[in-house]
Order: C-alpha cells, then sequence, then structure tokens
C-alpha cells in the first residue's frame, strides 16, 4: 500500500498507533531499569559490590536512554511524557543512592 492510497483516518490511526508502541516501549524499558535496580540493591546487601556496581550503571545508561527517547519525541503527549520524566527521576534517585552505599561501602574497606 502507498502513502497515497491511505486517508486521512489511516494515518491518524497509524500515528496514534506508533503513539501508543512508542509509549509501551518505554513503560517496559523503565520497568527493566527498575528491576536493575533492584538486582543491584540485592547484590549490595550480598557484599557482591562489582556486580551491584555494573547493574547500577546499566540502570543509569538506561535512564538516559530513556530521557534521550522522551526529549526526541513527537508522539507522546504532555501528560505521558511528564510521567516518564517523574519515573525516571525516581530511578535515577534510587540509582544514585546505590551508588553512594556502593562508595561508602568501599571506602569502608579501604580504611581497614
Amino acid at each position: 500500500m502507498k502513502r497515497e492510497d491511505l486517508s486521512g483516518e489511516d494515518l491518524l490511526q497509524i500515528t496514534e498507533d506508533l503513539a501508543q508502541a512508542s509509549a509501551d516501549f518505554l513503560v517496559i524499558d523503565l520497568e527493566v531499569i527498575a528491576t536493575l535496580i533492584d538486582i543491584s540493591r540485592h547484590r549490595l546487601s550480598r557484599n557482591q559490590r562489582e556486580s551491584a556496581a555494573r547493574s547500577i550503571e546499566s540502570a543509569k545508561q538506561g535512564i538516559e536512554s530513556v530521557r534521550r527517547i522522551v526529549s526526541g519525541s513527537y508522539l507522546l503527549n504532555d501528560k505521558l511524557e511528564a510521567s516518564i520524566s517523574e519515573r525516571c527521576n525516581e530511578l535515577e534517585r534510587s540509582a544514585t543512592e546505590l551508588s553512594d552505599r556502593l562508595t561508602r561501602a568501599w571506602l569502608r574497606d579501604s580504611y581497614r
């Protein structure tokens, strides 16, 4: 099917479907990032510091990727964009808190 064969309604539906798919992708990506943070927290509690550090770094990279996608998307409505941004902020705070705990643990051991 050629673009010329599509009606205005068809194009609108395609745009809406694409927006929904983009939103779904971002929500799933945020869930994966939240899981990485949970894994980091668990690994840190088991004193698996290197593994925790890798998971924290992956979570931070994921947050940066989501922020880039959101900032470059014309498909997301303002409410969804704000919601995703707030979730990124929450996850970033959690990742930073874990990074700080990890740093304190390494410093504590270096003084022993």
